[in-house]
C-alpha cells in the first residue's frame, strides 16, 4: 500500500514493523477478466499452509499476471531481477481488515511522521512470490505528491525464505517472516497428533493467526530474496 500525509519492533527509524491478530473473519477476494465473456475468480480463507497443499494458490496463481518493473518510462518484464505474480488493486479484495480500522496507522505515523496530523493507506496490489520468486534491489517509485512511504501486509502462509531487506544510510533491516510461519505451521501439525495439546494450543497466538506488516521510507532500497518453498 502507499502510505501517504492528511510500533511494535523498531530498529532504524527509516523502517518500523509489527504484528496483528488475524481476524476470525479474514478472507481473500480475487478475480480476473480473461475475455469479454470469461470470469475468473475465487477465495481464499487465511492461515493457509501451501506446504501441504500447493492447490490452495492454484486458483489464485491463475488469476494472477506475470509482474513487471518500471524501467525509466516503460514496464520491463525480466524474471531475473524479478519474479512474481501480481494482482491490480481493482481485482481483489480482503475482508475483516483494513489499514485504516488498526492500530498500524497510529504506529507509523507515531515512528516515521510525528509532526503529521493524519496518514492514509492506499492499497496498490497483491504480490504473489512462488518457490524462487525474488525481486532484486529497487527503490519504489513515488506514486503521488504525498506519498512518503511503503507500507508490506505479510498474509499468514507458511513458506521459507522470501525474506524483506531494507536498505538505507548504509544500514540494513532483515524482515524473515517465512522462519516465523513455519515455525507455526510445524506446531499446528505436531499439535493435532495430540487432542489434549491441540485444546491447549488453541488459546496460544502463532505467526500463522497473525498478519505481519512493515513500513519504510520511499527513497529506502529494499529487496525480495528468493523464496526456498
Amino acid at each position: 500500500a502507499r502510505l501517504s500525509e492528511l510500533a511494535f519492533d523498531v530498529r532504524a527509524n527509516y523502517c518500523t514493523q509489527g504484528v496483528l491478530p488475524l481476524p476470525s473473519d479474514f478472507a481473500l477476494y480475487y478475480t480476473t477478466t480473461t475475455t469479454q465473456q470469461q470470469q475468473r475468480g475465487g477465495r481464499l480463507v487465511f492461515p493457509i499452509d501451501t506446504t501441504q497443499d500447493a492447490s490452495l494458490m492454484k486458483g489464485l496463481l491463475e488469476a494472477c499476471t506475470p509482474a513487471t518493473f518500471g524501467k525509466g518510462a516503460a514496464e520491463v518484464r525480466d524474471t531475473t531481477y524479478r519474479d512474481a505474480w501480481v494482482l491490480d488493486r481493482d481485482c481483489f479484495a480482503m475482508r475483516g481488515f483494513h489499514p485504516s480500522e488498526q492500530s498500524l496507522l497510529h504506529d507509523i505515523r507515531v515512528t516515521m511522521v510525528p509532526n503529521a496530523s493524519a496518514i492514509r493507506a492506499e492499497l496498490y496490489r497483491l504480490n504473489v512470490y512462488g518457490p524462487g520468486g525474488h525481486f532484486k534491489a529497487h527503490v519504489d517509485t513515488p506514486r503521488g505528491a504525498n506519498m512518503f512511504g511503503s507500507l508490506v501486509v505479510c498474509l499468514p502462509s507458511a513458506h521459507k525464505g522470501g525474506e524483506l531487506l531494507v536498505r538505507h544510510g548504509g544500514t540494513q533491516h532483515i524482515l524473515d517472516w517465512g522462519s516465523d510461519f513455519a515455525a507455526a505451521a510445524i506446531h499446528h501439525r505436531t499439535s493435532a497428533s495430540s487432542h489434549s495439546q491441540s485444546q491447549c494450543s488453541a488459546t496460544q497466538q502463532t505467526p500463522l493467526s497473525e498478519v505481519r506488516w512493515a513500513a519504510f521510507f520511499s527513497d529506502c532500497e529494499h529487496e525480495i530474496l528468493p523464496v526456498r518453498e
